[in-house]
């Protein structure tokens, strides 16, 4: 799969459902790793990465590690961090995008439920739903604004359309 499919599909974004693509390909050497995080004593190590200590002493004499080990110790260290913040920061900033554009669509289909619900019933042949009333988009009285009046739909959409701006504001 192609990162265009991973990220796109039917025109929309989509999460990615592969995360081995975050992994690093490349880290920094073991020995620079260890320097980064405070230089911790190798049984600290040893213990963390559930390895004897010999075992980190043949890894540091050698500056080699297995890649699982190097992995585990790289996102301790800044490099391991910024990558993990990057990527947060890039993923809030995604769904901030993906709510404002909700919230315009969800604009778009009121304000065309709106147009539709002032033409009127007329008892069409192909009506999706014959004989149900449709609920009144204008206010039942002219002094009444149409944000007051109490209809479930709207509270919904407003409530939905809360929730959006909040989380685009949090992000």
């Amino acid at each position: 799969m192609s990162k265009k499919t991973l990220l796109k599909r039917n025109g929309q974004v989509t999460p990615r459902k592969n995360f081995l693509v975050l992994l690093p390909r490349h880290t920094p050497s073991l020995n620079a790793m260890l320097e980064d995080i405070g230089t911790p004593s190798l049984s600290v190590v040893a213990k963390v990465l559930g390895v004897h200590v010999r075992t980190v002493e043949r890894w540091v004499a050698a500056d080699c590690a297995p890649r699982a080990a190097l992995l585990a110790l790289f996102y301790a260290t800044r490099w391991g961090q910024s990558l993990v913040h990057t990527q947060a920061h890039n993923d809030a900033v995604l769904q901030a995008h993906i709510a404002r554009n909700l919230l315009e669509r969800l604009d778009k289909a009121e304000r065309q439920l709106a147009k539709l619900g002032q033409i009127g019933e007329f008892g069409t042949a192909n009506d999706p739903a014959p004989g149900v009333q449709t609920y009144p988009l204008q206010p039942p009285h002219a002094g009444i604004p149409a944000a007051e009046t109490s209809s479930e739909t709207s509270a919904t959409s407003q409530l939905i359309r809360d929730e959006i701006m909040w989380f685009a504001r949090v992000n």
